[in-house]
């Protein structure tokens, strides 16, 4: 994986050189692995919060609404998605939901009028989650942490190989 000969034969400032820009490297992406860790980390205190504190109620899917996403993979997420409604005790509420992926016309047209289970938080009802549809973002994002941090950790090992060693100094009795 290293060679070392190659290594050997680099003059001392050129292995610095290399080695910082290695370690440099790893810190880079270390910090965008502790981005992710960070939205992963809120992520799951929300998903903690509405299991602890979150009201769960009745919803139905009143309509869809059409949503044109511009930007790579536009075509991919432009179309319907559902609006679930549900009432709190402070009135009714229409939760302008996402399921991922948009409904075909087929879907849309079996799902008018559907039932569907609705979690909220007292104080904040119209950030709602639909139960069925909970996707969680977290299974990319742990796939982009680990390898974030293993690139990282073998980026600050290359960087500790290829940094210069001072000469070893002869032993006296």
């Amino acid at each position: 994986m290293i060679d070392k000969n190659v290594i050997a034969g680099l003059t001392p400032s050129a292995r610095r050189a290399y080695a910082a820009f290695m370690a440099a490297g790893g810190c880079v992406i270390l910090s965008i692995a502790y981005i992710f860790a960070s939205i992963l980390f809120e992520e799951y205190q929300l998903d903690k919060r509405y299991e602890r504190e979150g009201i769960h109620v009745g919803g139905v899917i009143s309509s869809f609404r059409y949503v044109e996403v511009t930007g790579k993979g536009a075509d991919r997420f432009t179309g319907y998605y559902p609006d679930v409604s549900f009432t709190t005790p402070d009135g009714p509420v229409t939760l302008k939901a996402s399921a991922g992926t948009p409904f075909s016309e087929h879907q849309r047209e079996e799902l008018v009028g559907s039932q569907v289970g609705v979690v909220y938080l007292p104080d904040q009802p119209q950030r709602a989650r639909v139960i069925q549809w909970t996707e969680h973002f977290s299974t990319s994002s742990w796939v982009v942490f680990l390898l974030c941090t293993a690139v990282s950790l073998f980026s600050f090992y290359c960087a500790s190989v290829i940094w210069p060693r001072a000469a070893a100094s002869p032993v006296s009795d």
